[in-house]
């Protein structure tokens, strides 16, 4: 089994535990002691000090078991260079060294303070081998997300007391074992996999659990939420700058530049969003098309509103609304006029190729679309619509009159979508981008 610290998502680390983390990595590198008066026993050896009135520091096992001492020295002044067995102990200069044993025997600890020649000794007797378990052991990361580089908390979960041994980490990049005294390590890893182990060690009794820490690459603060307006695709770890839009919605109303009698509506881009649209023309008409076309009989003024509902990021249901006067003289005419709400971003709907080109109206369109084109003499034209890959969906034939001509397309066939309509005349042709929207 791995424990794997995921690429860094959404956790952040509180006070408590960079504090309890700092504390933890001072621990493991300062090398500070166990705390507690000999918990498993000595295993058959009486915890023993030694004072030297010349050095003027001394040297006390604080626990001792089948499988480590510590061995700490006391009222001492700078960090201390460690022997064991008169072998140099590869661990960071401190004052406390925790040694491993194999088997039991006698086991030498001298200690020289750094910038002087003093050296204190301490003899400690292991009479007990590890011969049995002390009972079910493993670790469990507390932090879901650790940042790269950052400080994976580990709890060691033991079904004894640990007052009665002693706790030690394996954090997976050295060989230095750390001890604990309440069953809680910090540690700052970089990105990597490693081997993380805990022991517990009694008079006579060991227990050993090794897992996995996998520590992802570097972490990418922003927002990591879909839903939110500034969301960044590339964050792996949330930084809480998420900023989501009210619950609101608007639109804007401007004469479309190809046709005279049209004023066009761009609604907000946030419509895309809305779970329900209802548009209210204020001459008792109504749609719950999202882009509708209307034909007004009369000069208005009149009164047109959207309502729509959406659905928020806290998957509450929110309902806006959006009113404004629209009237013939805002097209300069005075003999009745049409709106036609386009999708944001996109052409003015009624959309045309060119100025005696191809017209589409509405457009988006559901079930039918109306087309205005010019011919310069009588004659046949074929109509095509084709999707986005190339492929004819729709064609028609047609006998045009000299001039302008106008007719309907059935789009009741056609899936929702972006679609390219083509008119040709003998050796001409001419375009116009249709929107179907059901």
């Amino acid at each position: 089994m791995i424990k794997e610290a995921p690429d860094p998502r959404e956790f952040l680390l509180n006070f408590y535990t960079l504090l309890a983390a700092t504390s933890f990595v001072f621990l493991a590198t300062a090398g500070f002691a166990h705390g507690a008066e000999d918990p498993a026993g000595t295993g058959g050896a009486e915890p023993a000090a030694a004072f030297s009135e010349d050095c003027e520091f001394t040297l006390e096992a604080d626990a001792v078991s089948c499988g480590a001492i510590r061995m700490r020295a006391l009222f001492v002044g700078n960090w201390v260079t460690w022997t064991v067995n008169g072998v140099p102990a590869d661990v960071p200069n401190g004052t406390a060294i925790t040694h491993l044993i194999d088997e039991p025997g006698d086991y030498t600890f001298c200690a020289t303070p750094n910038l002087t020649e003093c050296e204190l000794c301490e003899t400690v007797t292991v009479t007990e081998a590890c011969s049995e378990s002390c009972g079910d052991i493993s670790w469990t990361l507390m932090n879901d997300v650790v940042p790269n580089p950052g400080v994976a908390m580990i709890e060691a979960n033991f079904d004894g007391d640990l007052d009665e041994g002693m706790l030690i980490f394996h954090m997976g990049e050295t060989d230095i074992p750390y001890v604990s005294q309440d069953g809680f390590m910090g540690y700052q890893y970089n990105e990597g996999e490693y081997e993380v182990c805990v022991t517990f060690y009694g008079s006579d009794c060991s227990s050993t659990y090794c897992d996995t820490l996998v520590i992802g690459p570097p972490a990418v603060y922003g927002c990591t939420d879909p839903d939110a307006e500034n969301f960044n695709p590339d964050a792996t770890l949330d930084d809480g700058s998420c900023e989501y839009a009210d619950c609101e919605i608007s639109f804007e109303v401007a004469p479309s530049e190809t046709e005279d009698d049209v004023l066009i509506v761009t609604p907000s881009p946030n419509i895309a969003d809305a779970v329900t649209v209802l548009w209210v023309f204020g001459d008792g008409a109504l749609s719950t098309d999202m882009y509708p076309f209307h034909q007004y009989e009369g000069d208005g003024p009149y009164e047109l509103c959207i309502f729509v509902s959406f659905e928020m990021a806290d998957g509450e249901d929110c309902t806006a609304s959006y009113c404004m006067e629209v009237d013939a003289s805002m097209l300069g005419s005075s003999s009745g006029f049409a709106i036609q709400v386009a999708a944001p971003g996109s052409m003015n709907t009624r959309e045309s190729a060119s100025d005696q080109g191809l017209t589409l109206w509405p457009n988006p369109a559901r079930d039918e679309v109306s087309v205005r084109c010019f011919s310069t003499s009588g004659q046949a034209a074929s109509l095509s619509v084709f999707d986005l890959s190339g492929r004819l969906v729709v064609q028609e034939s047609r006998a045009l009159n000299a001039g302008e001509n106008t007719f309907t397309l059935r789009t009741d066939a056609l899936v929702p979508g972006v679609y390219i309509a083509q008119l040709r005349q003998e050796n001409e042709a001419v375009t116009g981008r249709l929107v179907i929207a059901k």
